[in-house]
């Protein structure tokens, strides 16, 4: 099934779009080494675990309750809590001698003695601040909390390694896992419709094990993949997801997913997809080199190849996501180039666009699909020691399609601008080669 699948994703692309004593002597030569690794070793960078510092986030009420408990005591803590959020922010009001101030781009911990333990208090207003990375997002009856922006950076005036040196962390806030196996674990918040949560584990299930096989890796540990849901309005259908190493986060928001229509499947199912291929990419070497449309098109494309193959999508809804794509592409090119549409802020639409130049290419070598060429172009880089970059990512289009020209105009369509010409139309010239 999947060989068939596979052939016929290569058809309907090209169709649709025309397209880790001896005695004596081993303690002599064991004190020996240790002192030629002293001697050689690098200046000791402090961690947060030199100080002992232990988090613990609980909820309180419809607030976060952030707790630190310091078994050395400590007489200040700099956190990357966002300053411009510092009004959402309090200490406890048991913590009498501690103070809360500003400090720099985050904010500080101060005690008028060493303190071994104080706790701040977190309102849900901090939910939408302008930042990539919400300090938590609030669900029906879960939160999640970015651990990132409290552990500490810096105690008793000595910087310290923290977890957002490694990338954020996700602290789940609303109960056991709902679903679990050998491959995943899911959070459902309590309030999540029914018609949604029956999708999740099988698709779950389906897409761990395709992305396995096509990535020819497993994951490093279990992932744990997030859902928190917010009613909206009555027929709105809002998604929006997050992605760190080993962890998924998704918001639905909108009264549309109470009812499993067609369109909210689809949804749920596409980004569910999306969100996965993230976790295998984030784990790929020098996977953040890659530029906004490259990385995100990925996911996109593979995605929907992942939804097909593996059988959860028909050719009609396989296609459909074909459609979307080049509509939301097309309508991006009409603002500018490719290249320049998530500094715009149309992210979304740049992942459109993305997809079309994987939809594009993969079928450039017979029997291509989307992972063949993926797991190539990473090959690609690595053999030549580069990053994912845009021109090597150009250089590899060479490679898998044999043309030049191919590759120069999958290139003019990622950097030229085409905000006066049809967008559809250019589409239509990206697969055919000949822009």
């Amino acid at each position: 099934m999947a060989s068939r699948k596979s052939s016929l994703i290569k058809t309907l692309s090209a169709n649709w779009a025309n397209s880790s004593r001896i005695a004596i002597f081993a303690a002599v030569l064991l004190v020996a080494l240790l002192g030629i690794i002293m001697i050689l070793q690098p200046p000791k960078q402090y961690a947060a675990q030199d100080f002992d510092v232990r988090i613990t986030p609980v909820r309180n009420g419809e607030s976060i309750e952030v707790v630190y408990r310091a078994y050395t005591p400590v007489s200040q803590m700099a956190l990357p809590f966002p300053a411009d959020q510092f009004t959402h922010l309090r200490v406890s009001e048991d913590d009498e001698g501690i103070a809360l101030g500003r400090s720099g781009d985050g904010v500080s911990v101060m005690g008028t003695e060493p303190f071994g333990l104080v706790s701040l208090i977190l309102s849900p207003e901090v939910e939408t601040p302008a930042k990539d990375y919400p300090v938590a997002q609030f669900g029906t009856q879960a939160v999640v909390l970015n651990l990132s922006f409290f552990e500490p950076t810096e105690i008793n005036n000595q910087p310290v390694r923290t977890l957002s040196a490694e990338g954020t962390q996700f602290q789940w806030l609303g109960g056991p896992a709902t679903y679990e196996s050998a491959r995943l674990a899911i959070y459902a918040d309590a309030g999540l419709p029914t018609a949604v949560v029956t999708l999740l584990a099988p698709a779950a299930e389906t897409l761990a094990g395709h992305f396995l096989e096509g990535f020819g890796a497993d994951l490093p540990s279990r992932p744990s993949l997030m859902f928190l849901y917010v009613p909206g309005n009555e027929g709105q259908l809002s998604v929006a997801g997050d992605t760190v190493s080993g962890q998924t986060l998704v918001k639905y928001t909108g009264g549309g997913f109470q009812q499993p229509t067609q369109e909210m499947q689809h949804l749920v199912l596409q980004n569910l997809a999306h969100e996965m291929v993230h976790l295998w990419q984030v784990e790929a070497e020098k996977s953040a080199s890659a530029p906004d449309w490259l990385h995100e098109g990925i996911a996109d494309a593979l995605a929907a190849e992942a939804l097909y193959v593996s059988g959860v999508w028909s050719d009609a809804q396989y296609l459909k996501a074909l459609t979307e794509a080049k509509a939301a592409c097309a309508g991006i090119l009409n603002t500018g180039t490719v290249r320049g549409a998530a500094a715009r802020g149309h992210h979304q639409a740049s992942y459109a666009c993305g997809h079309m130049v994987i939809a594009a290419l993969s079928p450039q070598r017979e029997g291509g699909t989307s992972m063949e060429m993926w797991r190539a172009f990473l090959d690609y880089a690595d053999a030549g020691g580069k990053d994912l970059s845009e021109d090597t990512f150009f250089a590899f289009a060479e490679d898998w399609s044999g043309e030049r020209s191919f590759a120069l105009s999958l290139r003019s369509f990622v950097t030229a601008n085409y905000r006066s010409a049809d967008g559809e139309s250019i589409v239509d010239q990206l697969f055919a080669g000949s822009l």
